[in-house]
């Protein structure tokens, strides 16, 4: 099973272990490619080159849906929507434009730079993820829409610390990219729903005991390598999560 944040790539794979690497980011992108809002996504830290080819292969694996890059420097109107003053005009009322977040719903939004990212950026991406909208309350206006996304987070190999917390607690999968890699070959999974794969009590008190060991205390982390564990089983067709995969 992919990195979740309770445990660190490197606690299952060496640092230095690039097949092993580059295997356990194969199995991300699967992972991603298949349900990114319910992940919340991934921080993928690594080389630029490497981060953006782990990029355009989640898009290869997941056309439908937007795709959207997030600057950080993004201004709240572009970010949260506003008034559409163009078309107020035109129609004599008010008509809120949708944002980027709301124009992002049941799609993957890509942030570059993660490291970077302000507070206001991530306490917008915070609340996307935790609830699945985007709430417009400014100037008068006042809108809820969808927003229903996935993130992916990308940072340079010395800046995984430097990435918010706020935000990569919020993302299932944390990926580490050896030098140099090179996305496998997109593979024939299954299709099963994650919400019909049975968690085992035994399954998710292995869960529990692997993030006590590492000094993990987040229920969220927890939460999060629970779905993971579902999705995985889904791709792999089974319609429960076991022991043996969640050691693997």
């Amino acid at each position: 099973m992919v990195d979740a944040p309770a445990v660190a790539v490197e606690a299952e794979a060496g640092a230095d272990d690039g097949s092993a690497l580059a295997a356990l980011a194969d199995a991300a992108l699967a992972l991603m490619a298949a349900a990114p809002a319910l992940l919340g996504g991934a921080l993928v830290v690594g080389g630029s080159l490497e981060c953006e080819r782990w990029a355009r292969a989640l898009r290869a694996r997941r056309p439908e849906g937007p795709w959207r890059r997030v600057p950080v420097a993004i201004s709240e109107d572009r970010l949260f929507g506003g008034l559409d003053v163009a078309e107020t005009l035109s129609r004599g009322e008010r008509v809120i434009a949708r944002g980027l977040l709301a124009e992002s719903d049941g799609g993957v939004l890509v942030l570059g730079r993660a490291a970077d990212a302000g507070p206001a950026l991530v306490s917008a991406l915070a609340q996307v993820l935790d609830d699945g909208t985007v709430r417009l309350e400014r100037d008068g206006l006042s809108a809820v829409h969808p927003a229903r996304v996935g993130v992916v987070a990308l940072a340079g190999a010395d800046e995984r610390d430097q990435v918010p917390v706020a935000l990569a607690e919020r993302l299932a999968l944390h990926v580490t990219l050896p030098d140099g890699y090179e996305p496998a070959d997109a593979m024939e999974s299954a299709s099963g729903d994650p919400a019909g794969v049975e968690l085992p009590r035994a399954a998710a008190a292995s869960l529990c005991e692997v993030a006590e060991a590492f000094g993990v205390d987040s229920p969220r982390a927890t939460l999060l390598a629970a779905r993971a564990a579902r999705v995985d089983a889904a791709l792999d067709g089974r319609v429960r999560v076991t022991d043996e995969a969640l050691t693997r």
